[in-house]
């Protein structure tokens, strides 16, 4: 009786061991990773990492150096223990067979590669600046068989930016090419940012399901209902309103952990009214792709609902120089918590006070920073 007794208590220790390990299995869901990274295929020319006849080298350069990056971080993360999903590297398209192998997927989309140029005088002399945005969203994806698309489950948004010539070092235009290997930098620069993937993200939760907690979040319109900012940016609206879009997405989902879909207003998104869902399409040096995501349950609006400068009076003034403040006001849709509707940000620059070849500012460079600025303070507020 005593050995049955003994026998029962082992069977039932070894049971329950085996229900343990079977649990922590399923607590890190199989993630494949093709070592491709996708960009928006809407032929725009501001994008920097465009694929066509004249680019298709350096195109074909810069993918691999971003996803070499991206294959860097994710190996030494795993190695690390931080990593919420088993990685399985695949050297083969997503296609049907790699659906069959790994029917989750991470794919890493450029939703933001851009360069906005700017030149200034000191000194009677020209110079030359461009800042080069990055914006990458790591999205996990679940193959939809029936469409040969991928669905959206949730997304990681990097975001990041760099100088050229910000020295007043650069007399001379700055090339495209130039701009690319910039805008690799600073996205190499953002991966490595990236210290681990914390582990009690909802994403993560239900990626075995292919499914993720109804309570989704995502910018679907930045208004810009300030007449001067109207003014100013022009034909740059739809690229500003791009940046702050992603921006606020990056911060917010940092500070929140709410699971976040890609912002509708960063590429060609198309609303496909028959299946609730909207789509896009993206390129890569191994073809392309198409991607689709439905409806947010909580739809977050921007608006920039103003920007203005003013000249400072102060008690000992320069008689050569004058101080300006620059202030931006943008505001959100709706408040969570504690959160206010609307942040400010400002700046203070030193212009000269007669023409006589002094420093002299871009004002649309200016107010952009401060707009982007004050939509990572609006994202990051605590609840």
């Amino acid at each position: 009786m005593r050995r049955e007794m003994v026998y029962g208590i082992m069977m039932l220790a070894l049971l329950q061991l085996f229900c343990m390990i079977s649990v922590q299995a399923k607590e890190k869901p199989v993630v494949g990773w093709t070592h491709t990274v996708f960009s928006i295929n809407d032929n725009n020319p501001e994008h920097l990492l465009q694929k066509t006849d004249d680019t298709s080298e350096s195109y074909q350069i810069a993918s691999d150096a971003i996803s070499n990056a991206i294959s860097s971080k994710l190996e030494n993360l795993q190695q690390e223990g931080k990593l919420p999903f088993q990685l399985q590297k695949n050297n083969m398209d997503m296609n049907a067979s790699f659906t069959a192998a790994t029917p989750i997927a991470l794919v890493p989309i450029v939703v933001v590669d851009m360069a906005f140029d700017s030149d200034y005088r000191i000194n009677d002399v020209r110079y030359y600046k461009s800042v080069v945005y990055s914006g990458v969203d790591l999205a996990f994806c679940c193959a939809d068989e029936e469409t040969g698309s991928w669905r959206i489950l949730g997304m990681l948004p990097l975001r990041y930016y760099g100088v050229i010539g910000a020295d007043a070092s650069r007399t001379e235009p700055i090339s495209r090419e130039e701009k690319l290997q910039c805008f690799v930098r600073v996205t190499q620069d953002a991966i490595g940012q990236i210290k681990e993937l914390k582990q009690d993200r909802s994403l993560w939760a239900e990626l075995d399901n292919r499914s993720v907690t109804p309570e989704t979040y995502q910018v679907t319109a930045v208004d810009i209902s300030s007449a001067k900012a109207k003014e100013l940016f022009g034909e740059e609206n739809d690229s500003l309103k791009a940046l702050i879009a992603g921006s606020f997405t990056s911060s917010y989902q940092q500070r929140t952990n709410h699971v976040l879909y890609p912002s509708r207003l960063t590429g060609g998104w198309v609303n496909d009214i028959s299946r609730n869902l909207y789509s896009l399409q993206m390129q890569s040096p191994a073809g392309n792709l198409q991607v689709t995501m439905p409806k947010a349950a909580h739809e977050i609006r921007l608006d920039v609902t103003g920007i203005g400068k003013q000249e400072l009076k102060l008690k000992d003034e320069s008689a050569v120089q004058r101080d300006v403040a620059y202030k931006v006001w943008l505001a959100k849709s709706f408040t969570e918590g504690n959160e206010k509707a609307e942040v400010t940000k400002a700046d203070i620059k030193q212009l000269s006070k007669v023409d006589t070849g002094g420093i002299r500012f871009d004002d649309s460079d200016v107010f952009r920073k401060l707009l982007i600025g004050a939509a990572v303070e609006l994202g990051n507020q605590k609840i």
